[in-house]
C-alpha cells in the first residue's frame, strides 16, 4: 500500500494540530479525485470522552486514561453526521484517519486499533508530545493486523515524492562536509581543524564533523578525531553493571548529575539529580559517549540485556510483574521516577523498561531507534521487540539514553 499526500496539505495539517494544541484531535485524509493521493482533511470539532458512558469505558481500560482526561477520542453522532455530509457535499472519498498522541511516540497500539477501528484506511498518527517538533507515522490496519508504512509527500507542482521522515531535517552541516570533500587534503584538515576548535558549536553540528572525520580512511583526517577525543576527554562517575566479560553497561540511565559533569550548562532543580536525564537529542547523547569514551548501545545489545518482562498478555495494562520492574502508565502516576527505584533485572539494570525510552545507536543519517518505553507507556510499548524511530534531532521530556564500555573484564 502506497500512502501519499499532498505537501502543502501535510503542512497546513501539522500547523492546523500545533495551532489547536492541547487539543485532543481526530479525523479523516481524503481525496477529491481518483489518484488515492490526500487532498485534504476533516478535523472533528467535537468530542464525546467525557461524557459518563464513555469515561467510564476508558478509565477501565487502565491508569493512564484516568490520570488523563484527554486521552482517547469519541466522535459524537452530530459531528458524524456533519461529516458525511461533507463528504457527499464536496464529492471526497475518505483515505486515511488520523488521531493525536498527546503524550505517547506516533506508535500504534492495541487500544489504537480497538478505539479508531478503520477498515480498508490507512492510519495516521500523529505525535505532539514536543510541540515544536510534531513526530508521523502511518499504518496499513486491516481487521486482523496492522503495519507501519512509508508516508509519501508529494509536491503538487511537479509530482515530485519525498520520504517525509527522512526530509525534515535541516542538512546544512551536510552540504558544508559534502563540499569540502573534492578539495585537497591540506583544505579538508583546514577547515575541519577549525571546525572541530569553534566553540559553542551545536551538538548536532559537533557530533557530524566528529563522524565525518571517525569515517574517513585518510589517517590524518582519522587522527582529528581522535585528538579531540583525547582533548576534550571528561571523566565522570559511572556505574556500570559488568554484563559479560567484554561488556559493562551503566545499571541506570544516565542521570541529570551525570550529564552536568560533561555540559555544565545543563540545568535542573537539585531533587532531580538522580532522575533520567530527558529532553535530549540523539546528537547530545552521542556526544556525552564521545567525549566520556563510551558508546551507545546497539538495538542488538540492547534488546540482549533487556531481559522482557511484559510476558505474553501484553495488551493488558495490570501486570502485577512489570511493575516490579518497571515505571509506565499503570504505576506512575504519570510522573517521571528517580533511577532505580524498581528492581533491576537480571543483569542488574535498572529502568530498561519504563521511565523513560533510550536512544540506541544508529548509523542511519537522520534517524535513530529508542527503546524501553517510558512512564507514560503501556506494557506493550515496554516490549524489548519495540523500536520507536525518531529524527535524530529530536527530544522530548520521555526520552534518555545510557552508555556502554567494551574491553575485557573479569565477572
Amino acid at each position: 500500500m502506497e500512502i501519499k499526500i499532498y505537501r502543502h496539505v501535510i503542512e497546513r495539517f501539522i500547523l492546523e494540530l500545533q495551532r489547536n494544541y492541547p487539543k485532543k484531535m481526530f479525523g479523516y485524509f481524503l481525496s477529491d479525485n481518483n489518484d488515492n493521493i490526500a487532498s485534504s482533511f476533516y478535523i472533528f470539532d467535537s468530542d464525546d470522552r467525557q461524557n459518563e458512558e464513555n469515561s467510564e469505558r476508558f478509565i477501565k481500560l487502565g491508569k493512564y486514561y484516568e490520570n488523563n482526561v484527554n486521552a482517547g477520542f469519541v466522535s459524537s453522532m452530530e459531528e458524524t453526521f456533519k461529516f458525511e455530509q461533507h463528504l457527499m457535499i464536496n464529492n471526497f472519498k475518505k483515505l486515511g484517519v488520523f488521531h493525536v498522541h498527546l503524550r505517547h511516540p506516533a506508535i500504534f497500539s492495541i487500544v489504537d486499533k480497538e478505539l479508531h477501528p478503520s477498515p480498508n484506511l490507512w492510519h495516521l498518527i500523529i505525535s505532539m508530545r514536543n510541540f515544536h517538533k510534531p513526530s508521523l507515522s502511518v499504518f496499513e490496519v486491516t481487521k486482523d493486523w496492522f503495519e507501519e508504512r512509508e508516508l509519501v509527500v508529494i509536491d503538487s507542482l511537479d509530482s515530485r515524492v519525498s520520504n517525509f521522515k527522512e526530509k525534515t531535517e535541516f542538512y546544512f552541516v551536510n552540504t558544508i562536509l559534502n563540499s569540502i570533500g573534492n578539495q585537497s587534503k591540506e583544505t579538508q584538515i583546514s577547515v575541519l581543524s577549525e571546525l572541530l576548535s569553534t566553540p559553542g558549536l551545536p551538538h548536532e553540528v559537533l557530533v557530524k564533523i566528529l563522524i565525518y572525520c571517525k569515517n574517513k580512511k585518510e589517517p590524518d583526517i582519522q587522527r582529528l578525531y581522535s585528538t579531540w577525543k583525547e582533548m576534550n576527554k571528561v571523566e565522570v562517575d559511572l556505574n556500570y553493571s559488568k554484563v559479560s566479560n567484554t561488556r559493562m553497561i551503566t545499571n541506570t540511565p544516565i542521570t541529570n548529575f551525570q550529564y552536568k559533569q560533561v555540559f555544565p550548562e545543563h540545568i535542573f532543580d537539585d531533587e532531580y539529580k538522580d532522575f533520567p536525564v530527558v529532553n535530549i537529542s540523539w546528537y547530545s547523547a552521542k556526544l556525552f559517549s564521545e567525549i566520556t569514551g563510551t558508546s551507545l548501545l546497539t538495538e542488538e545489545i540492547w534488546t540482549k540485556y533487556c531481559d522482557d518482562k511484559v510476558g505474553e498478555n501484553f495488551w493488558e495494562h495490570y501486570n502485577p510483574e512489570l511493575m516490579e520492574f518497571a515505571v509506565y502508565s499503570e504505576n506512575s502516576n504519570n510522573n517521571l521516577q528517580k533511577v532505580g527505584t524498581k528492581k533491576s533485572n537480571q543483569f542488574g539494570l535498572f529502568d530498561m523498561q519504563g521511565n523513560a525510552w533510550e536512544w540506541c545507536e544508529s548509523e542511519k543519517n537522520s534517524i535513530a531507534p529508542t527503546k524501553g518505553g517510558s512512564y507514560l507507556a503501556f506494557p506493550e510499548m515496554c516490549r524489548q521487540i519495540v523500536s520507536q524511530f525518531e529524527l535524530k534531532d529530536f527530544f522530548a521530556k520521555d526520552i534518555t539514553f545510557r552508555v556502554m564500555k567494551e574491553g575485557k573484564y573479569e565477572i
